[in-house]
């Protein structure tokens, strides 16, 4: 049976989208750490969405499910400790942006963190499929 060495390559090659060239570079493992990275940036954007709302937006939570569901595919069990060390961390870090973004006294600054939050999410989404 074919097993994929590079889960995100081949991933993009299957559903016919061209993936992003950071992704293409990267090895097995760099693939799971970026998507369970990215796992954490996007809880971290649906809980801000649910504390200031009170509300999920179908287009975060669908998001979200979608890396899960890549790296559901792509992690083995013995992984399993390192993917939920880097969402805590991915979480963090999107969390410490988008709080940045929210309460910075410099209206630069600011604005650079609400720039930059949105650069990651995008980086993110940018290999999944709507």
């Amino acid at each position: 049976m074919f097993r994929c060495q590079w889960p995100a390559l081949c991933l993009a090659t299957l559903l016919n989208v061209s993936a992003p060239v950071h992704a293409q570079d990267l090895g097995p493992n760099a693939q799971l750490q970026f998507f369970a990275t990215c796992a954490g940036r996007l809880a971290a954007v649906v809980e801000r969405e649910w504390n200031e709302d009170g509300t999920i937006s179908a287009l975060a939570a669908h998001q979200r499910d979608q890396v899960g569901d890549i790296i559901a595919a792509i992690a083995t069990r013995d992984r399993s400790r390192d993917v939920l060390i880097w969402r805590n961390d991915g979480k963090a870090a999107q969390t410490a942006l988008i709080a940045r973004a929210r309460s910075a006294g410099d209206a630069e600054d600011a604005a650079w963190a609400a720039r930059r939050a949105q650069e990651l999410r995008r980086e993110c989404v940018s290999v999944l499929l709507g």
